[in-house]
């Protein structure tokens, strides 16, 4: 596992040995970036924020933070395709607990909510990648766009994603989610998909659309 290194669309990061154990080294691409991670990660530890990456030291233009174990949830989405074993509805609901005790902490929305920035070890949700500044919002507008993520993720809108976007969802409804709201963000991200992706898009999406009504608890 040693050197493997991770996905990262603007920055390198590998797991390394420093100092006698395992870290993870992120080398950034700009000193704002690295000084935005570096402040937020320090402010939610001190907001009682669990499972994050704690900054161990800065060199140069790299970060060195403690190694949260786990697959990400972007993987653990497609294993589950080809593995009924792969417990993808139980990973949704502790990613949805974390979202909520996220937000009764900070008040801040997670933002960048990329599958791929959480990680599940089978018990317990971790995120990772905090590069943009906090901002304040809803529970709502973070939930939305992960189930999003979640069902267009190709193969798209399967049984088991479609089973564990009911999972999540019923877990928000456990936490008092307004479902309109996390509808209507749930909707803006499918649009802004459009977007990004093109037209080719369009017959998932409009899938994706009508899905949320068959899986709304």
């Amino acid at each position: 596992m040693k050197g493997h290194l991770f996905h990262s669309r603007r920055n390198q990061v590998r797991l390394v040995r420093r100092r006698g154990e395992l870290v993870i080294r992120k080398e950034y691409r700009d000193e704002e970036t690295l000084l935005t991670e570096q402040r937020t990660l320090l402010l939610l530890h001190s907001r009682g924020v669990d499972s994050i990456p704690r900054v161990l030291w800065r060199k140069g233009r790299c970060l060195y933070l403690n190694y949260l174990p786990g697959e990400n949830y972007a993987e653990l989405a497609d294993a589950a395709e080809t593995d009924a074993q792969i417990p993808l509805s139980a990973a949704m609901k502790a990613l949805c607990d974390w979202i909520a005790r996220y937000h009764a902490m900070t008040g801040c929305l997670r933002g960048d909510v990329n599958l791929r920035n959480f990680l599940y070890d089978g018990m317990i949700c971790r995120s990772v990648d905090f590069e943009e500044p906090l901002i304040s919002g809803p529970v709502e507008e973070d939930l939305g766009p992960i189930l999003a993520f979640l069902l267009t993720y190709l193969p798209a809108l399967t049984p088991s994603k479609l089973a564990a976007g009911e999972a999540f969802l019923r877990q928000a409804a456990v936490h008092g989610t307004d479902m309109e709201a996390l509808e209507s963000a749930y909707l803006r991200e499918l649009d802004a998909m459009y977007l990004r992706r093109g037209p080719d898009s369009l017959p998932i999406l409009s899938k994706a659309k009508d899905a949320f009504r068959r899986i709304r608890p």
